[in-house]
């Protein structure tokens, strides 16, 4: 389970961060002060959200993980082992289960996935920042964690990117 004092201490410093590195007085800062927000404090619910606490991460996470094996469309038949690992550690099916900042879970491995038989469809390519993040992840640790993280971040990071140009294009408008 992560300890409440790690979150407490995680969100003291996401807070400290945000007012140090932000401009709140300068309003001609707002989209700075936008993206760091996304950023910091979507680190940090990234890092304090329990593993497959959204009913449909599981949905989103298939998809990262095709994306991140460089299969573009579903297939028949699929073997994702990672999946397996992380759905240990799902509490909203399994409640009994160990949270995810558990030893355990951060030592998992990837096992590589298989895909055959014929194209079902296509998978969503709005993943794809999350399918970057995980693929960096799985390429640098080989650790299921690490790889479940950085596909988290990453979104967030795309996130934060659409902000931003969201911004600059709407200073035209």
């Amino acid at each position: 389970e992560i300890p409440n004092a790690f979150r407490l201490v995680t969100s003291v410093v996401a807070i400290g961060l945000y007012i140090i590195l932000s401009e709140l007085k300068n309003k001609k800062a707002l989209a700075k002060n936008a993206v760091l927000a996304i950023i910091i404090f979507g680190a940090l619910a990234t890092i304090n959200k329990p593993v497959l606490m959204e009913i449909d991460e599981l949905a989103h996470l298939n998809t990262t993980i095709r994306l991140a094996d460089g299969q573009v469309f579903t297939r028949e038949n699929e073997d994702i082992p990672d999946i397996g690992r992380i759905f240990a550690y799902d509490l909203v099916r399994y409640p009994g289960a160990p949270e995810g900042m558990q030893l355990s879970w951060l030592q998992e491995r990837h096992q590589a996935s298989t895909y055959s038989g014929l194209f079902t469809g296509i998978n969503n390519l709005s993943y794809i920042p999350n399918a970057v993040g995980w693929a960096i992840g799985r390429a640098l640790t080989g650790r299921v964690a690490v790889a479940y993280y950085l596909g988290r971040f990453f979104n967030i990071l795309s996130f934060a990117a659409l902000v931003a140009i969201a911004f600059k294009v709407g200073k035209g408008i």
